[in-house]
C-alpha cells in the first residue's frame, strides 16, 4: 500500500493508519472507494460513516476530522491536485452536482452503477501502470472530468437525486451556509457574505444557527478556520505567516488569538507538541 500523494495526480490501494482525531485537509480532489472494513470522519459538523462499497468525494479546502477505522479498513482511491482540480469546476457547471457531492460527500451506490464504477477505478489504475507519468496524468485528468459529467447527467435527468433534501426552508438555508462554507472559508470570514449569498441578514442567520446547531455563524467559521490550521500545522512546514496568507487574514496576531482561544495554545506550541 502507498501513501496518497496529495502533491501530484495519484492512485492506488491504501491502509490507512492515521490516529482519531486527526484533521486532514483536501488539497485536491480525492475520490475514494471503501474496499474493506469501515470508518468515520467529521465534515462541517456532521459525522460521516465509510463502508465497504462506498465512494467518497472530497474537494480542495475541505478540512475533515477523521475517526475511528477497523484495521481492515482499505480504500482505492484516485487524487487530482488542485491546480488541475479547477478544470473540472470550469467544465462542469451543474449546481446540483457540486451540492449534492457537497452536502452529501458519502455516497452508496446503486447497483446498477456498483460495476461500471468499479470498472473505471480499475481503467484508471492500469493506465498508471502502463503509461508514462506525464500521459497518465493527462488521461487520469480526463477520466475523472467524464465521470462527473456523466453523473452530472444523471443527476440532471432524475430530480429526485438531488441532494437538498426537501426538509423545511430552514434547513435548506442551513445546508446552503455548510456548502458555502465549504467553499469559502479560507477567503471569507465574515457572516456577512454568506448571509448575502443566500438572501437573508446576518441576524437571521445567527438565529437559524443558534436554533438549530446550537453556534453562532462566527464561532462555526471559526472553528473551521482552526481546523485548517492544525492540518496545516501538522503536514506542512509552513510559517505562520504563510499559513496566515493561505487563510488570507491579514492579522496574524489576531489569527493566532482566535486559535488559542480554541486549543489553549499558541500555534507554534500546538506544532512543537506534535513532536512529542
Amino acid at each position: 500500500m502507498k501513501l496518497i500523494n496529495q502533491n501530484t495526480i495519484s492512485l492506488g490501494e491504501y491502509l490507512p493508519r492515521f490516529t482519531p482525531g486527526t484533521p486532514f485537509l483536501i488539497e485536491g480532489c480525492m475520490i475514494l472507494q471503501c474496499l474493506n472494513g469501515n470508518a468515520s470522519f467529521i465534515l462541517d459538523f456532521k459525522r460521516y460513516e465509510i463502508c465497504p462499497g462506498d465512494i467518497v468525494f472530497l474537494f480542495n479546502d475541505m478540512v475533515i476530522e477523521l475517526g475511528e477505522r477497523s484495521d481492515d479498513f482499505t480504500v482505492r482511491y484516485v487524487s487530482i491536485t488542485s491546480e488541475r482540480v479547477f478544470e473540472l469546476y470550469v467544465k462542469v457547471t451543474s449546481q446540483k452536482l457540486w451540492d449534492k457531492l457537497y452536502l452529501s460527500p458519502v455516497l452508496k451506490i446503486e447497483d446498477r452503477y456498483k460495476e461500471p464504477f468499479d470498472k473505471w477505478l480499475r481503467q484508471c489504475l492500469w493506465v498508471e501502470k502502463i503509461c508514462r507519468k506525464q500521459t497518465s496524468d493527462s488521461i487520469i485528468v480526463n477520466a475523472v472530468l467524464s465521470l462527473f459529467m456523466v453523473m452530472e447527467d444523471i443527476i440532471n435527468k432524475n430530480e429526485k437525486d438531488v441532494a437538498v433534501i426537501e426538509y423545511c426552508s430552514q434547513w435548506k438555508l442551513l445546508g446552503g451556509f455548510f456548502v458555502l462554507l465549504s467553499r469559502h472559508y479560507m477567503t471569507r470570514h465574515n457572516v456577512s457574505f454568506y448571509a448575502e449569498s443566500l438572501n437573508i441578514t446576518s441576524d437571521y442567520l445567527s438565529v437559524l444557527m443558534k436554533e438549530y446547531i446550537g453556534k453562532t455563524p462566527k464561532e462555526i467559521i471559526d472553528e473551521k478556520l482552526v481546523l485548517a490550521m492544525k492540518a496545516l500545522l501538522e503536514s506542512t512546514g509552513l510559517s505562520i505567516k504563510n499559513i496566515t496568507d493561505r487563510l488570507h487574514y491579514e492579522d496574524s496576531s489576531h489569527l493566532c488569538k482566535v486559535f488559542r482561544r480554541h486549543t489553549g495554545m499558541s500555534p507554534a506550541q500546538y506544532r512543537k507538541s506534535l513532536s512529542k
